[in-house]
């Protein structure tokens, strides 16, 4: 098999694994929302009650609400983040076991058809597994994901208050609670997907490193679907050495190829060369229809490829963070038009 089809079924295995675990992961959220929604029933008693109370007294007993009300929604998100820690570390876990058989498959795919005895070197022992429980950042996931939920609480309550304040309704207050709990639950949602690949990536990688014979470097092969960004597209077919990992964006599927040196270079004379060719992403997307195009660069960046005004590379912009470090996002169109 090519190893573009090879990484490309490689990758559908491993976010099936990643879709079974955010079914579980919205489940486990539903489940903590239902509790925040009916700490934010008690708010709402609040904002229909009658008013015929002293202004003092009803600030005071608001305000005693609130506070029970935001100690408890912190509660349900704590535990939702303790259950997520668990889920993406075991996603971490089987990512890292994939990518280990993964990567020997792809390294004799890329050489192309050889003696089936010739064997491959693992990933370096300790190195991918050094990365289960943590974050990007390189801090444990649970501090990460506790983050979220420190935020998502501040956020509710944020909205709890300025109901009370601006006497919004308690349908506009709900519409709202369910709008930043959303946010959060699915920030959790990327964080899984992100974690997920990076240990894949990672262990990937050192099994190219471990096999430096073989491997003298990796193609960056995106998804070749609409749901892959422009910055993905162009990026595609572009080669690096194995100094370099795959540094994009959150919630990114692009994946690894290994490029290798030829039969004949590992000893093998009598075996012809016929490595399989990595076509360029620019160079599929040119091929794509029109619609597709569009529906992947939107109207206003399709108009402008279209005329030539731009083309995929000028959409691809270098980041750096103090905290995720590198990495790689789609452009503005008027920043790539400048």
């Amino acid at each position: 098999m090519h190893p573009t089809d090879l990484s490309l079924k490689q990758k559908r295995a491993l976010i099936r694994r990643e879709q079974e675990a955010a079914r579980y992961l919205i489940a486990q959220y539903g489940e903590a929302l239902d509790r925040i929604r009916r700490e934010v029933d008690g708010v709402r008693d609040l904002l229909e009650a009658a008013t015929e109370q002293p202004l003092r007294r009803r600030y005071a007993e608001r305000l005693e609400r609130l506070q029970q009300t935001d100690r408890a929604i912190r509660h349900h998100l704590l535990i939702f983040a303790h259950e997520a820690t668990g889920t993406i570390t075991g996603l971490q876990e089987s990512a890292i076991s994939q990518a280990s058989e993964d990567a020997p498959r792809l390294m004799r795919s890329a050489l192309g058809p050889g003696p089936a005895s010739f064997e491959f070197r693992p990933p370096a022992p300790g190195v991918p597994l050094s990365l289960v429980g943590l974050s990007g950042d390189g801090q444990p996931l649970g501090l990460l994901l506790n983050e979220v939920a420190g935020s998502t609480a501040a956020a509710i309550r944020q909205e709890l208050v300025q109901g009370l304040i601006r006497g919004k309704g308690p349908r506009e207050v709900d519409r709202r609670v369910r709008h930043v709990s959303n946010i959060s639950r699915n920030r959790s949602l990327l964080i899984a997907r992100t974690e997920m690949i990076r240990a894949y990536r990672t262990t990937s990688l050192s099994a190219f490193k471990e096999n430096p014979s073989v491997v003298k470097g990796w193609t960056w092969q995106c998804a070749y679907d609409n749901r892959t960004c422009a910055a993905c597209w162009a990026m595609s077919g572009t080669e690096h050495s194995n100094a370099e990992s795959l540094n994009s964006h959150p919630g990114c599927r692009c994946s690894m190829l290994p490029r290798t040196v030829s039969w004949s270079d590992l000893g093998f004379d009598n075996i012809p060369d016929s490595r399989p060719r990595i076509e360029r992403g620019v160079d599929v997307f040119d091929r794509l229809p029109g619609s597709e195009q569009l529906k992947i660069l939107g109207p206003g960046k399709y108009a402008a490829f279209r005329d030539g005004r731009i083309s995929l590379p000028d959409l691809v912009q270098q980041t750096r963070s103090a905290r995720w470090g590198k990495g790689r996002r789609e452009r503005s169109l008027r920043a790539a038009l400048s």
